[in-house]
């Protein structure tokens, strides 16, 4: 699951405005708010984007590490597929909370 406060804590670091992240991932600053509010999942194409940005893993954001620095290495991966598991994730998420 997403940890917005890391999300937003990367942000702060970097002493960036929402409007500067929505520059700077290529997207409107609503669509950038309704992820970080977790209202919409954020794309993993755009979450791998943000990362690089900011030189973080993936796994950090995301809580599922406590190290912050990239280690990326240039792999194909089938984003697609990644996506669907991340969907049907957050579905499993939402059911569980109206219950």
């Amino acid at each position: 699951m997403l940890n917005l406060k890391r999300l937003r804590n990367i942000k702060e670091d970097h002493d960036l405005s929402q409007s500067a992240i929505s520059r700077i991932l290529n997207v409107s600053r609503s669509t950038y708010f309704l992820w970080k509010l977790g209202i919409n999942i954020i794309p993993l194409g755009y979450l791998y984007k943000f990362a690089k940005y900011f030189n973080c893993s993936i796994d950090y954001i995301v809580n599922n590490s406590n190290k912050k620095n990239n280690t990326y290495k240039d792999i194909n991966l089938n984003l697609k597929q990644l996506g669907e598991n991340i969907k049907k994730y957050h579905k499993k998420i939402i059911f569980r909370k109206k219950i």
